[in-house]
């Protein structure tokens, strides 16, 4: 782990990526609490329903950016990084899919 008095970069360099990696998802679950948070439970009459659509697809459109580079801080060759790319795309995509069918069961349409 450490070598001669320093850290070592591929550690470092991976643990940088699954941080990036966390963030993406973190942003996903933050756009649905700021789209919950905007609209409440009256989606199709709120005031605010423009905005809240407009915030969350910004923010999941950030999410799914970092997502996407985060596998390019890793040691990996490019092949398997652009790979690493592909599926923690997919990742962030999916939890957004399913973060909004939770939130349908919750509160319904």
């Amino acid at each position: 782990m450490f070598t001669q008095g320093h850290i070592d970069k591929a550690r470092l360099r991976s643990s940088a990526a699954w941080f990036l990696f966390g963030i993406g998802f973190g942003l996903v679950i933050a756009a649905w609490l700021v789209w919950t948070q905007l609209t409440g439970l009256s989606f199709w009459t709120s005031p605010n329903r423009a905005l809240a659509l407009r915030l969350r697809h910004e923010l999941l459109s950030i999410a799914l950016v970092i997502s996407a580079l985060a596998p390019m801080f890793c040691g990996f060759t490019l092949l398997r990084r652009l790979g690493l790319c592909a599926l923690s795309t997919l990742a962030v995509g999916v939890t957004y899919f399913l973060l909004g069918l939770v939130w349908l069961a919750a509160y319904g349409v």
